[in-house]
């Protein structure tokens, strides 16, 4: 099987060529020069990042029972464009105003199927996955998944928050 840095064949990835010790005898190098990771690479092609994972993990001691609570927020430039946790979209709760495309419910959640529209876009970008606790090992863990390539594009920045619901 070839490995992956210097396509050659390795019986095992801590030995030979993959350790750096020398480079395969395809590649050339100066009198005197150190391999580069370069040196090594081949066929190598540029991916787009399009999917984050963020999640968070806690322990809690035997008696007590902590939980914890990972929110995301979407930003443009300083001002909040939503606020994502457990519950779903929140933004409104705490006064983020609605798309300017759309007019406000009484509430301010989205209620209407043009209101819904202009919210698929953050809601499909970014999705909390919920709580798991383990009781008998004393775990919790939550997570957030993130499309970046489904993000609007005017949101410039994603900050994570860590709540502690003690």
């Amino acid at each position: 099987m070839a490995h992956t840095l210097c396509g050659q064949s390795c019986p095992d990835v801590g030995t030979g060529c993959c350790t750096g010790e020398k480079p395969p005898p395809s590649v050339e190098l100066a009198a005197g020069t150190t391999p580069l990771f370069a040196d090594y690479a081949r066929n190598v092609q540029a991916r787009w990042l399009r999917k984050v994972a963020f999640e968070l993990a806690w322990t809690y001691p035997k008696g007590i029972m902590d939980m914890m609570d990972a929110a995301c927020l979407l930003f443009d430039e300083g001002k909040l464009v939503e606020i994502i946790d457990h519950r779903g979209t929140m933004g409104f709760k705490y006064g983020v105003p609605p798309s300017p495309k759309v007019k406000a419910t009484s509430g301010g959640s989205p209620t209407s199927r043009a209101q819904k529209a202009s919210y698929d876009s953050i809601n499909e970008s970014v999705r909390h996955r919920g709580s798991r606790v383990d009781s008998q090992n004393r775990i919790g863990m939550q997570t957030i998944e993130i499309r970046l390539d489904l993000i609007p594009r005017h949101v410039t920045d994603i900050v994570f928050v860590l709540l502690s619901s003690h």
